[in-house]
């Protein structure tokens, strides 16, 4: 092979061996106090009724344990909270009243050890109508770690956003406890996504043995002349 060939197919070949795209990371359950309503002031219930665990979901605060349930069922909303909910607690988001949930605290367990490098959450901000807003802050802890960031709204509207927090370096937890800060009387959430590091596939490191190799052909010839 040609000198000028051989170190175009060598850096061909280290192009080509980019990582995988990133896989979601699905939780095996959550536990978490449930969301209150109209027993706490609020026009409808926003309990997590289809939670799938222990625990009353027709209860303001209750604690639920060991199922899944509206923050891990893939379904969102562009509609702000008062267009969504009922009385009857079937509504798309999950809301915490302040005064009667003081500490929004979701264990999300996934049966074993993940990766996990993003944590999305897709929050209700009707720019204080009946007052609601998005979260303040976002703290994460896991076993040996710790992250957490403030919240800026990413519309700078009051329509519902995905947060954002990526770079956690999150490894070989079992489960990660999502913390929310209040940023007004309530916070509605109706879903949470996380998402694992790009791991690089088995041909792309055979690529990037391949463009390696060549490269060290390539100096090699060119010692030689």
């Amino acid at each position: 092979m040609r000198f000028d060939s051989l170190l175009s197919a060598s850096l061909l070949a280290l192009a080509a061996a980019a990582p995988a795209l990133a896989a979601p990371v699905n939780p095996t359950s959550y536990d978490m106090h449930n969301g209150d309503g109209q027993a706490s002031g609020g026009s409808y219930n926003y309990w997590d009724k289809n939670y799938s665990g222990i625990g009353s979901t027709t209860t303001d605060n209750a604690l639920l344990s060991g199922g899944l349930g509206d923050l891990t069922d893939g379904v969102t909303t562009n509609q702000n909270w008062f267009s969504v909910e009922n009385s009857a607690g079937t509504g798309p988001y999950v809301g915490w009243y302040s005064q009667v949930t003081p500490t929004v605290a979701i264990t999300f367990n996934f049966g074993g050890p993940v990766n996990i490098d993003t944590i999305r959450i897709h929050a209700d901000d009707s720019a204080g109508a009946g007052g609601v807003s998005l979260p303040s802050r976002v703290d994460f802890t896991w076993a040996g770690g710790s992250a957490g960031a403030v919240v800026v709204d990413p519309s700078a509207g009051s329509e519902p956003s995905w947060l954002d927090f990526a770079g956690l370096g999150i490894t070989g937890a079992s489960s990660v406890t999502v913390t929310l800060g209040y940023g007004n009387a309530w916070i509605f959430v109706d879903e949470v996504e996380f998402i694992g590091a790009p791991i690089p596939e088995p041909s792309t490191y055979a690529l990037m043995a391949l463009g390696l190799a060549g490269l060290g052909a390539v100096a090699r010839r060119r010692r030689n002349t």
